[in-house]
């Protein structure tokens, strides 16, 4: 499923039980590592650490600050889990930590991994790919004419529409893009 039918679903999911509740433990810690592994990573030392702090709500507020092309299969990336997966496990009231003042997290909107997939698709760049083969005095050669192709490039509309997205809710405030 693409991650828009994966968000609906959710959404309707958590309307008609917040976030998990009447379903059994077993069932919602299955979830929650099917949710990691779909949108974050299949790795198990991070599902292991995940499926312990996260929520499943956590995720519907994920993917409505996901910028992704209409029929997304990716993920949000190893930076942005790892991001999140801190900040879930400093946000949860642990013992020593209840005294700490809540961690706050900026706002923040996170682009699924294949939208670079299909600004290359959109824009006939898939050539670009075989730059990471090529000798370093031809990537050095070439690299003038990449920055060009890229520059005189355009977003596919669902893209456009994310960041559009992304800009008015972070407004005036400076942004850091990674």
């Amino acid at each position: 499923s693409s991650l828009p039918e994966i968000a609906n679903a959710l959404r309707r999911f958590l309307h008609i039980l917040r976030d998990g509740g009447g379903l059994a433990p077993s069932s919602l810690k299955s979830l929650r590592v099917m949710l990691c592994q779909r949108f974050l990573t299949e790795q198990l030392d991070f599902t292991k650490i995940a499926k312990e702090v996260v929520k499943v709500s956590d995720f519907a507020e994920l993917l409505d600050h996901v910028i992704m092309p209409a029929d997304s299969h990716g993920k949000i990336g190893g930076k942005g889990a790892g991001l999140l997966l801190a900040y879930w496990i400093m946000s949860r009231p642990q013992g020593d930590r209840d005294t700490m003042p809540p961690v706050k997290m900026p706002r923040t909107w996170f682009m699924a991994s294949d939208a670079v997939l299909d600004f290359l698709d959109y824009n006939d760049l898939e050539d670009v790919w075989e730059q990471k083969y090529k000798d370093i005095s031809t990537i050095r050669r070439e690299y003038p004419n990449v920055v060009q192709l890229f520059k005189n490039s355009a977003f596919p509309p669902d893209l456009v529409q994310g960041l559009a997205m992304a800009l008015d809710d972070l407004g005036e405030t400076p942004i850091i893009v990674r």
